[in-house]
């Protein structure tokens, strides 16, 4: 199979001027679909990280798109695997990486489950949230700003 330079795959997938942060929230968009419905605390939550981001209008409409329909597995496999080669070649930090994968947990616990306290995060969300933290190499993730490594991360989100 021959190689194909990272910016014709970051074009094939449409993503434009706003590309790497969009790729960045592409995790997040997957845990959101997780239960094949993006509830509306979820989408305000991404949505706010595209805004502090100040995402353009064309990147907006992107993520738009992402919180309409779907997108699908091999899209999404695309996504992580540009992020997983970017981060190979330093083009996004270890913090950046961890940042997702924080985000796409808060993304899960967005929609609340049993008054908010209970089950905040099902099984779906969980074990995406597990396999985003394994492509990405996760060695240490600070789950709550108290050291909890990605191997506890079953615990972590009961």
């Amino acid at each position: 199979m021959a190689y194909t330079p990272i910016n014709e795959r970051i074009e094939d997938m449409g993503l434009g001027e706003d590309a790497e942060l969009l790729l960045m929230l592409l995790p997040l968009i997957h845990v959101a679909w997780a239960d094949d419905v993006v509830h509306t605390a979820e989408m305000n939550y991404i949505r706010g990280v595209a805004d502090a981001s100040n995402i353009s209008a064309q990147g907006q409409q992107v993520l738009d798109g992402w919180l309409e329909t779907t997108p699908t597995g091999e899209y999404v496999q695309k996504g992580m695997d540009l992020i997983r080669e970017l981060a190979q070649r330093g083009d996004v930090s270890p913090d950046k990486l961890q940042e997702i994968i924080r985000d796409s947990k808060k993304v899960a616990e967005a929609s609340g489950g049993l008054f908010n306290t209970l089950y905040t995060v099902n099984p779906a969300e969980k074990s995406l949230i597990a396999e985003i933290a394994v492509l990405f190499c996760a060695q240490s993730i600070d789950w709550d700003q108290s050291g909890v490594p990605w191997q506890e991360l079953e615990e972590g989100l009961d």
